[in-house]
């Protein structure tokens, strides 16, 4: 028997603006009111970045005001509010397995610019609908704007919904500003997301509406270096540029006394929910004559050259000032309040609330299923750094998605012993085959794993896309793709990043050291998603350093190194390390252990009384034991040393194939939380290791470390991939 919610929300959930902000409300309404809703989450070909959910819309599924829809469920549901119609220009690739009683399509945008162009045909998307839902929907424009262009013709045999589905607000959370008049130096705001269409369409209007005048600050929350091209030089220098998203809005409005705000006149504004916010806020908003119909005597109206003019009046008659405030509060909280959502719904459709009445308001439970399957692919790499990354966001995934391993690396025994089903597949230098045999024969292996899996997401951590993996993101349409990648590439690297298009989206594991990052991918990191560095080590899991020592069959009383430089498979360390072993050997009571990977042969490099060889995996809960380390500074050595405050003289793997380490290393230098040698510095080694033997640098580095370290990724890499598994593609 199909599951059943009051209300259904189908969205896309990542737009990062009002029509997400505008969703919230409404499922922030309907919990309040006890209904139970749900989310069908669609992957709309409208963004192109990788854009989480909008952390409003995550904060109430993690609540539970609100549960996310699997694919899989049979749901039927009494209303279904499909959100934004660009969202549904094309069909999804797998069906939403969801009934409804009643269907509004939520319309966010008009048909038309200001110049006339189209923006979409309301008749393909209504029947986009009506072959998902099995229901024509009825056409619920936001505003007038949006509502006047609904003409005969256009809407096609669609009906039109009797009022318009404004935007709400929570009240509560728009707290009024206090009642104070304007002051000497009167402050002038606006707040819009930074699209050049927002603002008006030359310089002589945009300086009508927010003026040079000894007495005004003039306020741009979401102003930017791109009004600069769009009035032909740059932004007029009295205007207070704040980027979008980076303060509190609310915050932002209860500093303004007057709220102005013009726009393009190609553009269209469908409804205006940054005004809204004003207005819940107590402030006088002033705007162009188009607005009155939905806003009414909530704010005041006058053409750009009657701003100056109408902020004069009101400076001068404060009583005026005043009453035209408390109006633009009333008006929001009569009209566009949470409240409003349930008695709307009620006109809207008939009968329906009676026949709520007599449901039960508590969340069904949930029917049991398969779990969703991610398909984690990770490339060779020259050690384990690829494997050891996914491994920490699989740790986090597994309790919510069935993980599956397919890997090039020779690690793969590992992933296994870690519990986690692992299919292997050599590198193609490793079979001798030719790369384009190789990559056919990845295609066919790989698509065969996302069928008998059945992967809803695959996730790729590697530098390089292979074309093989490529083909096979194509030929599997239902599934969702996710490509891992670490910054600090090298110039002549930036070509793999084309490959980007062949995934749904990117995840940038942040850097400790991203200051010092001027590589290709810097420049893209507004179109992925970034979070905290991502490092499987957990500082709860580490041996304190007796028992680590005891563990690792180590002496108590020594000064005990630890040196990992890799196996030297494609830059040559052996000299350096040698110069490192014995160096140190020669010194009064040190130990050296040099660390092996357990995935690489190599030959032994120790010939002292004083050093001895140890392959331990993962090492990080071992390395109390260690009073420093020597290691190459790829992405989870370095982070784990920062961690683990684990004073470390990193020397960096600089092959051309590898990720600039050496601008890690500079940046620990710089930051007093770790030392560098290079391979073409190696005379320098003794001074920098006789300085490690001192206890006070050690100390100093440790403090340092444990002041750049803040969070581990994981977390929110997991959670984002998960969030992500849920969409549904559509074939845009």
């Amino acid at each position: 028997m199909p599951e059943f919610v009051d209300i259904a929300f189908i969205a896309d959930p990542r737009f990062p603006g009002g029509s997400s902000t505008a969703l919230a409300s409404e499922i922030s309404a309907a919990y309040k009111a006890g209904l139970s809703a749900g989310l069908v989450p669609i992957q709309g070909g409208v963004l192109k970045r990788s854009w989480p959910f909008h952390p409003d819309i995550e904060a109430l599924l993690q609540d539970g005001a609100c549960r996310l829809i699997e694919p899989r469920a049979l749901t039927h549901t009494a209303i279904a509010v499909a959100h934004h119609p660009k969202v549904f220009e094309a069909l999804p690739f797998e069906p939403l397995n969801l009934t409804t009683e009643s269907l509004f399509l939520v319309l966010h945008h008009p048909l038309y610019d200001g110049s006339g162009r189209r923006q979409y045909r309301v008749g393909q998307v209504a029947s986009n609908l009506e072959a998902m839902l099995g229901k024509r929907p009825i056409l619920a424009p936001v505003g007038p704007n949006v509502r006047t262009q609904l003409t005969y013709g256009a809407v096609e045999d669609c009906e039109i919904a009797a009022e318009d589905w404004c935007n709400l607000l929570d009240l509560a959370r728009w707290p009024a500003r206090d009642q104070k008049p304007p002051s000497d130096r009167i402050l002038i705001g606006r707040h819009s997301r930074p699209d050049p269409q927002k603002w008006p369409d030359d310089l002589q209007t945009a300086l009508q509406a927010y003026p040079l005048r000894r007495d005004f600050k003039i306020s741009m929350l979401g102003g930017g270096p791109f009004l600069g091209k769009k009035f032909g030089g740059s932004p007029p220098g009295h205007w207070d540029m704040i980027p979008f998203g980076t303060i509190d809005v609310s915050t932002y409005l209860r500093s303004l006394d007057f709220y102005v705000y013009y726009h393009s006149d190609i553009w269209i504004e469908a409804f205006g929910r940054a005004i809204l916010e004003a207005l819940a806020t107590g402030l006088v908003v002033i705007l162009p004559s188009h607005f009155e119909t939905l806003f009414g005597e909530a704010a005041v109206y006058v053409e750009a050259a009657g701003v100056e003019a109408t902020i004069d009046n009101f400076v001068a008659h404060p009583e005026a000032y005043f009453a035209q405030s408390k109006r633009a509060r009333s008006s929001a909280l009569r009209h566009f309040d949470l409240t409003a959502f349930v008695p709307r719904l009620e006109r809207l459709t008939p009968g329906w609330g009676a026949g709520r009445a007599t449901k039960s308001v508590a969340a069904p439970p949930q029917t049991a299923m398969r779990k969703k399957t991610a398909l984690i692919f990770t490339s060779n790499g020259v050690g384990l750094g690829h494997l050891t990354r996914m491994l920490a966001v699989a740790d986090r995934l597994s309790n919510d998605m069935e993980v599956v391993f397919f890997t090039l690396s020779q690690g793969a025994h590992l992933v296994r012993e870690a519990g986690y089903l692992t299919e292997y597949r050599p590198f193609h230098r490793a079979t001798g085959a030719g790369l384009r045999a190789w990559n056919n024969a990845l295609a066919v292996e790989l698509t065969d794993a996302i069928s008998f899996y059945g992967a809803d997401i695959l996730v790729f951590d590697g530098n390089t896309p292979y074309s093989g993996l490529c083909t096979a993101i194509k030929q599997s349409p239902t599934m969702k793709s996710i490509w891992v990648r670490r910054g600090f590439w090298a110039p002549h690297q930036r070509g793999a990043l084309e490959r980007s298009k062949y995934f749904d989206a990117v995840i940038e594991p942040d850097d400790i050291a991203s200051s010092l990052d001027d590589g290709p991918t810097r420049k893209l990191r507004d179109d992925v998603f970034v979070c905290p560095p991502i490092v499987r080590a957990d500082p709860s899991t580490r041996l304190d350093r007796t028992d680590a020592r005891r563990e690792l069959g180590l002496p108590q009383d020594a000064t005990i190194v630890a040196v990992s430089l890799g196996s030297g498979s494609n830059f040559d360390l052996a000299d350096l390390e040698i110069l490192t072993i014995e160096h140190l050997s020669r010194q009064r009571d040190v130990l050296v252990v040099a660390l092996r990977s357990p995935i690489r042969a190599k030959r032994s490099l120790v010939h002292h009384d004083h050093a001895l060889e140890l392959s331990h995996y993962p090492i990080f809960p071992m390395t109390n034991a260690f009073d420093f380390m020597v290691s190459t500074c790829g992405y989870n050595a370095f982070h784990e040393a920062m961690l683990g405050a684990i004073p470390t003289v990193f020397i960096p793997n600089e092959a051309s194939e590898m990720d600039l380490q050496y601008q890690r290393a500079r940046f620990a230098d710089a930051a007093g939380a770790g030392a560098v040698i290079r391979r073409h510095e190696m005379l320098s080694a003794p001074r920098v290791l006789d300085h490690m033997l001192n206890p006070a640098t050690r100390d100093h580095m440790r403090e340092r470390c444990g002041m750049l370290f803040r969070e581990n990724g994981s977390e929110k890499a997991a959670q984002y991939i998960l969030t992500y598994s849920t969409l549904r593609r559509t074939a845009v």
